[in-house]
């Protein structure tokens, strides 16, 4: 990238350390997160989509973009508060919830496909988190938390089996269940045109006629006033 913020000596530098250095300085920042929490979800909601959802598109594009650290880091700030902002209590409000949810799907997500190498203990500790929230609050229903997700069949590996049961109970009703009236769409009867009634094709007549009513009225009145 090249860096022009002084135009008489522009600087250039790898893409990867550029980027880093930008995560770095803002998004790992604690005085950005902390200008962000008074603004509750429109707050919360800025912190997933400028840097989660951001980062994971980086790294689904260049898998060799960012170290592990990177998420590493991401897990530490936002999920474990390493700067004591109170991210736990401002995550667990209401409002907050689903974009908690996210932000922990999308490093499940990381992880599941390889993209971020992490331990066992890490995974574990997340699909948690994940699991209780989702229990708590239901699915966000993003990309990264649909209830056919194959990263949601992975947790599997990581959580009890009476947590599993109860988010698997969460993505049924999510799924949601058929009416029974339902049919396919091949049994929905085609739409067809309703004839007009006879009244309203007679009504439409006479209107039709009425011009022509007209025009022979005024010449039989001019034939009447014409010279003999």
């Amino acid at each position: 990238m090249i860096d022009v913020s002084d135009p008489d000596n522009p600087e250039t530098s790898p893409l990867a350390s550029a980027i880093v250095q930008e995560l770095r300085a803002r998004q790992l920042n604690p005085n950005w997160i902390q200008s962000l929490m008074p603004h509750g979800y429109a707050g919360a909601r800025t912190m997933n989509f400028t840097f989660f959802e951001n980062l994971w598109g980086w790294e689904a594009t260049n898998p060799n973009l960012f170290p592990d650290e990177i998420w590493e880091d991401a897990k530490d700030i936002y999920i474990d508060d390493r700067y004591d902002l109170g991210l736990e209590a401002f995550f667990d409000e209401d409002t907050q919830k689903p974009v908690k949810a996210n932000i922990l799907a999308i490093m499940l997500v990381a992880a599941h496909k390889q993209y971020w190498q992490t331990d066992d203990q890490t995974i574990t500790e997340l699909a948690g988190a994940f699991a209780a929230i989702v229990v708590e609050a239901g699915l966000p229903g993003s990309g990264h938390t649909q209830p056919d997700h194959p990263m949601l069949d992975w947790l599997n590996n990581y959580l009890p089996a009476e947590t599993m049961e109860q988010l698997n109970a969460v993505r049924d009703a999510a799924r949601g269940s058929p009416s029974s009236d339902a049919r396919p769409p091949e049994m929905i009867r085609e739409l067809r045109p309703v004839a007009p009634s006879s009244t309203a094709t007679n009504i439409s007549t006479w209107w039709m006629l009425i011009p022509i009513f007209g025009l022979l009225g005024l010449g039989v009145f001019l034939g009447r006033r014409s010279p003999s």
